[in-house]
């Protein structure tokens, strides 16, 4: 039987007229769709980030961008499955799933580290770190303050310049507590705003404001010569706006000591250590002994500052009466201080020892009598980097029983010295190498051995003693409440306008704080607002100009070569 023939297929039926060409058509408009859908996609990503406003017409633009997207898939639905299923396909899909799990991981991070904020500081001195003693003024808050900041940035320079450093600080308070609140008003659009409070100074102004008070504070000018908001500004007005008690700092007057209204930038005067004790929420009042039959009950702290001509007996009655109360006083001495105040000192367990001390180890060039001593662990002084002395004394107990005091200070207990207790803290303490030159004629100072005495020496000391310093019969003082407090530095000109660099005013305005019981504020430094400058050579900065745009093109490119070279 011969085999069958093969049963012929049927042809297929003809398409219809004009289909194949439409979708040909099609076909080729789909890299245009594509391409319009990813544009809508960035479109949509760029009107959502930067005009947050308009983010319906971004989820519109969002929409269209899908909808482009899907209808060219559709479209050329058999290329895309061979771009997926096939080899280059697989690749690709590989090197999607990495970037999406990268992109996923990026996503949790930043939500995490939006959950879970941490702030790094890493300038130098901590500038953008609220000091210990603004937190717990803040986290002391009960009620709200309200801060109305009057700035006109439009139309003022030194308004704009001041406007977001200002809010800056006053953010970083507001994540400390929420009961600060705080509001941007442009006073040149409303101005009746800025007249209620009737200031006497013109803006830029921060107004810290409760139902009970109001307290301003205006921008100063720092160092290097730029306006700015300070942190220890800001803590003042806190505490003046929440009824905070002031307390008053007496400087004596009468006897040449420095002069607290002289604020002149190179002057030997003492006006701009002055705004710093006010800038720390004091009141700041002058007391000439002559007249005064007493110092008044509201001294926290009695500060006498480098005098120079002889006290009455009467002065010093005054002045021993009031340590006896017991009192607070912060005492500046150098070779020109009278007799009478350092027997005053010597009574209360400090000597000063006559001669001016020389460092060759650590001075400020050119004048080894300008030392610069190492800090003890003292609160005054724990957290000061660098302090300078010019032409400073030496102090020492008054006697060799009150010795007893510094080791009481070294394990933090106090000496019995006949029945008063006492403690004596070297606080600034010049190096072994360091003498103390009896010839000021020796010009410079030369160590002569048998005659100048080595070191080292203490040329700042604080002192605490429970009852009266002759001794009061054992056991006596134990039961005061309140000890007598002494800080004595040797040396004047440390705190002189002209010497404010360095930590210099910062150990003036410790010693107060402690003294006044306020060591809180310790924590609280004027920081330097910093004008940093990078000094470049003409080569330099050619190199960094065309390093930038260049460098790394070129590094990724020759990585490629090398890459693409060794696959090869």
């Amino acid at each position: 039987m011969p085999p069958e023939e093969p049963t012929a297929k049927p042809p297929a039926p003809p398409e219809p007229a004009g289909a194949g060409s439409l979708l040909e058509f099609a076909r080729g408009l789909s890299p245009v769709l594509a391409l319009g859908g990813v544009a809508a996609l960035i479109v949509a990503g760029v009107i959502q980030l930067v005009f947050a406003d308009l983010s319906l017409y971004a989820f519109i633009v969002l929409g269209i961008g899908a909808a482009l997207l899907l209808a060219a898939t559709a479209i050329s639905f058999d290329a895309v499955k061979e771009a997926l299923v096939g080899r280059r396909g697989r690749y690709g899909l590989n090197t999607i799933i990495m970037v999406s799990a990268f992109l996923g991981l990026a996503i949790i991070a930043n939500f995490l580290a939006g959950q879970y904020n941490r702030r790094f500081d890493i300038t130098t001195g901590r500038q953008f770190t609220l000091a210990r003693g603004t937190v717990t003024t803040l986290a002391a808050l009960k009620s709200d303050i309200q801060v109305t900041g009057f700035f006109a940035p439009d139309t003022n320079a030194l308004d704009a310049a001041l406007k977001g450093p200002a809010e800056d600080l006053l953010a970083a308070y507001q994540r400390v507590t929420p009961h600060i609140k705080y509001r941007s008003v442009d006073y040149q659009v409303r101005p009746q705003e800025l007249a209620r409070y009737a200031l006497n100074q013109s803006p830029p102004v921060l107004v810290f404001e409760t139902p009970e008070r109001v307290q301003p504070v205006f921008g100063r000018v720092s160092e290097a010569g730029l306006p700015q908001f300070v942190e220890q500004d800001l803590t003042g007005a806190i505490l003046v706006a929440t009824g905070a008690k002031l307390k008053r700092v007496y400087f004596t007057t009468g006897h040449g000591e420095r002069d607290i209204t002289d604020a002149g930038d190179l002057s030997p005067g003492y006006g701009l250590i002055r705004r710093g004790v006010e800038g720390d929420n004091y009141q700041v009042q002058t007391l000439a002994l002559a007249t005064a039959k007493e110092v008044p009950p509201d001294a926290s702290v009695l500060v006498i500052a480098g005098p120079k001509s002889p006290f009455l007996p009467a002065e010093i009655q005054v002045l021993d009466a009031y340590l006896r109360r017991p009192g607070r006083a912060l005492v500046l001495v150098d070779q020109e201080t009278p007799e009478e105040l350092l027997a005053l000192l010597k009574t209360w367990s400090i000597a000063v020892e006559k001669g001016t001390i020389a460092d060759p180890s650590r001075f400020v060039n050119p004048n080894i009598t300008d030392v610069v001593p190492l800090p003890s662990g003292h609160p005054v002084v724990a957290r000061l980097d660098t302090v300078f002395l010019p032409r400073a004394v030496a102090l020492l107990p008054a006697s060799e029983k009150l010795a007893a005091a510094l080791a009481a200070c070294q394990q933090g207990s106090l000496a019995d010295v006949n029945g008063s207790l006492f403690q004596l803290c070297p606080l600034l303490v010049t190096t072994p190498n360091s003498w103390l030159e009896k010839d000021p004629s020796q010009t410079p100072p030369k160590f002569e051995a048998g005659k100048d005495a080595r070191g080292p020496f203490a040329v700042a000391m604080a002192g605490i003693v429970f009852g009266p310093p002759e001794g009061a019969g054992r056991g006596a003082a134990t039961n005061q409440d309140k000890p007598t407090q002494i800080v004595v530095v040797g040396g004047t000109d440390f705190a002189a306008n002209a010497n404010r660099g360095l930590n210099n005013p910062q150990l003036f305005l410790n010693a107060v704080n402690w003294l006044a019981e306020q060591e809180h504020l310790i924590d609280v430094p004027q920081k330097p607002g910093g004008l940093r400058r990078l000094i470049l050579s003409p080569e330099a900065a050619s190199w960094i100009q065309w390093s930038s745009p260049l460098l790394l093109p070129a590094l990724v490119l020759a990585l490629g070569a090398l890459n693409w070279w060794r696959r090869r």
